[in-house]
């Protein structure tokens, strides 16, 4: 069985897997003993990998990951508290990495440590680190609520994924090898996302509500994401995953203007059209703001590299399968059979990108932004610590229901930058800027399809972090560390 041969299998038994798995989802939403009952057992299965197999289970961390968006496809129910899927994979992950690391520590400290010790941006990583254990201080001295600044701070702890990462990719000898695992089955959760974007705007745009409720409490109730029917009778189809079809779109790009092999060009413009039109039905003004970022950052590398007259063919290229991408959301909303149940046009994509201030979302977000930066200026040097709440008029009908004046309290803010110098203070939003940089930097530096992509894909990630926070949620998270990793341990070919 040749390269090809073996990927292709790869890719397609990790699709089948998710498929089974989120299947095994939604019976599990219908019948919370079979939610506890899967839990379980992927808890089990999982100890094993990380036992006998690490890096299987280093993969099966990262496909949930990509496919979960808040990591509650499976869960376990506290009396109050749901601990998700999600949270236990990490709990298990880092227990017997340190666990393994602490026993190789004791036999050799010097061999154990060298991974490490290869690994350039970890310093920088430690450098934010340090504000991170600030933002905790401030809230002590600050008196900041527990539960505030607990489940503020949880999601940067997902950072400490990367220690396992750099051991097992500091000890392994063939990284190109696990390179290509790591994008095979990252494709593959991809591809499922992408498919099951598009296959939800068909159900929802065909199907009558009643019929299809308990998917859409699914989606729901799992943390998964979002389906909205838009005042302009268009759905949206949002998962906070779709992020990485973001990301996606980069990778596409430049394998496409770089392959001369033809099924490689048709998989990567194939892929650039999806993943273009997911972004386009997610409806999200941050993942539009993201990509345009990122588009730009593309069209400066390619630029560079690429005589002016093939850079300009591949952008006319990529012009053209916006196009393709805008048609085929159109087309299955569109699609005759069922007939569609609500009626609308290809204005109704583009009356999303209009800015309405009077939008409850916008509204809220617009009416939050002087009360945050007002707390900002209370403390921008040192930060005000994580939990910091910030009370607001909201115009969300949710909290309406609750107070009809709707001032809302929240520490968790819809101004990614923002959010960060609140807690952490100008230093703090700093120092994440230069790990950015860094990262982006060493990328570049190699000059290869997969460091130009991470580079774009970073800078997309900056952008949309303006208005909506991914940089500080594991989605982000992860793309980060794998950002970092890539320059530092990979081999040239």
């Amino acid at each position: 069985m040749n390269m090809d041969q073996i990927i292709k299998r790869k890719y397609l038994l990790t699709l089948l897997a998710i498929f089974l798995l989120e299947a095994v989802s939604f019976f599990g939403y219908l019948n919370g003993a079979i939610n506890v009952f899967a839990f379980l057992v992927l808890s089990i299965i999982f100890i094993f990998l990380c036992i006998y197999r690490f890096h299987l289970a280093l993969l099966v961390a990262l496909v949930e990951l990509i496919i979960g968006s808040k990591g509650y496809l499976f869960y376990f129910d506290l009396h109050g508290p749901q601990l998700s899927i999600r949270i236990t994979f990490w709990l298990i992950l880092m227990i017997f990495w340190l666990l393994n690391f602490s026993r190789r520590f004791l036999r050799d400290k010097k061999q154990a440590l060298q991974p490490f010790k290869n690994f350039l941006p970890l310093r920088v990583y430690a450098f934010l680190a340090a504000f991170v254990v600030l933002g905790v201080g401030m809230a002590l001295i600050r008196h900041n609520a527990f539960a505030n600044w607990f489940f503020d701070l949880n999601a940067w702890l997902y950072f400490l994924i990367i220690f396992p990462w750099i051991d097992y990719l500091g000890q392994v000898d063939n990284r190109q090898k696990v390179w290509s695992e790591i994008i095979t089955v990252s494709a593959a959760a991809i591809s499922w996302l992408a498919i099951k974007s598009l296959v939800m705007l068909y159900i929802f745009t065909h199907f009558s509500f009643d019929s299809v409720f308990s998917l859409y409490r699914w989606i729901r109730t799992t943390g998964v994401g979002e389906v909205t029917l838009m005042p302009n009778g268009f759905y949206r189809v949002f998962f906070q995953s779709q992020i990485y079809l973001v990301f996606s779109w980069f990778f596409a790009f430049f394998i496409f203007k770089k392959s001369e092999v033809k099924k490689t060009w048709l998989l990567s413009t194939g892929a650039l059209a999806v993943s273009g039109a997911v972004i386009l039905l997610s409806f999200s003004r941050s993942f539009w703001i993201g990509i345009f970022g990122g588009i730009l950052a593309a069209l400066m590398i390619s630029f560079s590299r690429l005589s002016w007259k093939k850079w300009l063919k591949s952008w006319m290229l990529v012009a053209v399968l916006s196009i393709v991408s805008f048609i085929l959301v159109l087309g299955i909303a569109k699609f005759p059979f069922p007939k569609p149940t609500k009626d609308f046009s290809a204005s109704s994509l583009a009356a999303r990108a209009e800015i309405d201030t009077n939008e409850a979302a916008l509204a809220s977000r617009w009416s939050l932004l002087p009360e945050l930066w007002s707390k900002i200026k209370s403390e921008p040097v040192l930060g005000s610590g994580f939990g910091t709440t910030v009370t607001y008029r909201a115009s969300d009908p949710r909290v309406l229901e609750i107070n009809s004046l709707g001032t809302y309290t929240t520490y968790a803010f819809e101004w990614g930058w923002l959010d960060l110098w609140l807690k952490f203070g100008l230093f703090g939003v700093l120092a994440f800027v230069y790990l950015l940089v860094i990262i982006i930097r060493s990328n570049l530096r190699l000059k290869n399809v997969i460091g130009n992509s991470f580079a774009a894909g970073l800078i997309a990630l900056m952008a949309l972090h303006t208005f909506t926070p991914y940089l500080n949620h594991p989605l982000g998270i992860m793309f980060i560390v794998l950002a970092s990793l890539y320059p530092a341990f990979q081999e040239k070919p």
